[in-house]
């Protein structure tokens, strides 16, 4: 009887760790996914970057005005547009308070 118990633990366990284990697979699937979704994402936004960089090169030549041709090149990073979203949201907030 005592034996008997034990192998209705040991498979109650064997079935809730194949669960566990299919649930686990599952998200892994779907970080994988969203992971993939995220590259092409920035393959997209990387090429277009790069298109309107070409655009103000090409801007810069061919503008009568010196105004564009003495432009200087600013990067563009996310922790600067964090940073710029973030001093946003906090000047926002503070406005909607005032009013």
């Amino acid at each position: 009887m005592r034996k008997q118990k034990h192998l209705d633990e040991l498979w109650s366990l064997v079935v809730r760790l194949r669960t566990e284990n299919r649930h686990l697979i599952d998200k892994l699937n779907h970080v994988s996914e969203c992971h993939d979704k995220v590259v092409q994402e920035n393959v997209q936004l990387k090429e277009e970057a790069s298109d309107l960089h070409q655009v103000i090169i090409d801007l810069r030549l061919g503008s009568p005005l010196p105004s564009l041709r003495d432009l200087e090149e600013v990067t563009c990073n996310t922790a600067h547009l964090r940073a710029e979203s973030s001093n946003y949201s906090i000047t926002t907030t503070s406005t909607n308070m005032l009013h």
